[in-house]
């Protein structure tokens, strides 16, 4: 899918294994400048080795888990990730994980073309319902994810812990909707 901007036109696709430098340098961007609104540590991750990047990337999988990304000249600008279950009790479920776009093209509705491309895959894997978690304090997330149809079905207290201060996260939701005759 391609996206004309005045910065230049994007690729909105998904990612591919060999691309974990753009993957390591989008995420680590993340987890440095919204350290409160993501699980995992940027400090942490920043000491992983090479080896611990490629692995993350070889585990995309076209039925399991996907990195949708949007591109300019081959680097990440956008990503949202999605994993389905496969376990037979809960394959019908998949999370959404690692949303986020570098403030320089923030704006173009990349987050929302993304989680509709990540929606897409998971019900084409025949998920009914696809989950997400999204920090209190991240009233822009909280609204695209409204928008794209989410609902708050719960809270994570305490889900987070970041220099003396303890975050709740959202649980949002968003089921098929099946047409049934």
């Amino acid at each position: 899918m391609q996206l004309s901007t005045e910065h230049g036109d994007l690729t909105l696709r998904a990612a591919q294994t060999n691309e974990w430098p753009e993957f390591r340098r989008l995420r680590l961007m993340a987890l440095q400048q919204n350290p409160s609104f993501f699980g995992s540590d940027y400090d942490q991750n920043a000491a992983e080795p090479d080896r611990y990047w490629q692995e993350r990337m070889a585990n995309l999988d076209p039925t399991k888990q996907q990195i949708f990304v949007a591109t300019y000249e081959s680097q990440f600008v956008a990503m949202v990730g999605i994993r389905r279950f496969t376990d037979p009790k809960s394959s019908h479920q998949a999370d959404i994980w690692g949303v986020y776009t570098d403030p320089a093209w923030r704006g173009y509705g990349l987050s929302r073309q993304l989680l509709g491309l990540a929606e897409a895959w998971a019900w084409q894997q025949s998920a009914l319902i696809i989950r997400l978690m999204v920090n209190v304090a991240n009233t822009s997330a909280i609204q695209l994810y409204t928008r794209c149809g989410y609902t708050v079905y719960g809270v994570e207290p305490m889900a987070i812990y970041y220099e003396g201060v303890y975050h709740d996260e959202l649980l949002m939701a968003k089921q098929r909707i099946e047409h049934r005759t």
